[in-house]
């Protein structure tokens, strides 16, 4: 028992080396805050998301870091994105097809930016977010004008089916 809560205490410090290693170097670089991808792709079929461990690794290091990072839409995919040809760039066959899943039927789809800042500047983090939002004319949530296909999973970790609105 001794041997592994000393091991458990050994990951924590670990964490904390590197979280103090994160953010002197942010402080260094004098940053306020960072913008980056909330998610590689378009939203996620359901049936995939086993698949994404990838796609969400800019949202997984702040959450492991302790930073206050919040989410905001700041397009939706249009016909020219679809028109354009598509390489998620990676050889591994289940994320390519999680990928080129994601880009199925994603006409409309919101596409979002992470906003990031250092531990207690969550003030900071959200008035990026408002201004952000501000800056690209977002006017609120559009998901309202999506028609989505309800589907439901015959057991867990199977493909959904499509099943009729009124059976819900």
């Amino acid at each position: 028992l001794h041997g592994s809560i000393f091991g458990y205490e050994q990951l924590y410090a670990s964490r904390d080396r590197m979280r103090e290693k994160f953010y002197k170097a942010w402080q260094a670089a004098d940053l306020d805050v960072v913008l980056c991808p909330a998610c590689a792709t378009p939203a996620l079929h359901v049936e995939e998301v086993r698949n994404s461990v990838h796609n969400v690794i800019t949202t997984r290091v702040y959450n492991l870091l302790d930073m206050p990072a919040g989410v905001v839409t700041i397009t939706s995919v249009n016909q020219y994105d679809l028109s354009k040809p598509y390489d998620p760039g990676t050889k591994d066959p289940d994320v390519t097809r999680m990928a080129h899943r994601a880009n199925e039927d994603s006409l409309g789809l919101p596409v979002a930016v992470q906003v990031v800042t250092l531990p207690w500047k969550e003030e900071l983090c959200l008035r990026a977010m408002t201004e952000l939002e501000t800056a690209m004319g977002v006017e609120g949530p559009s998901h309202h004008l999506l028609n989505p296909t309800p589907r439901r999973s015959p057991s867990l970790g199977a493909p959904p089916i499509e099943q009729a609105a009124s059976r819900l």
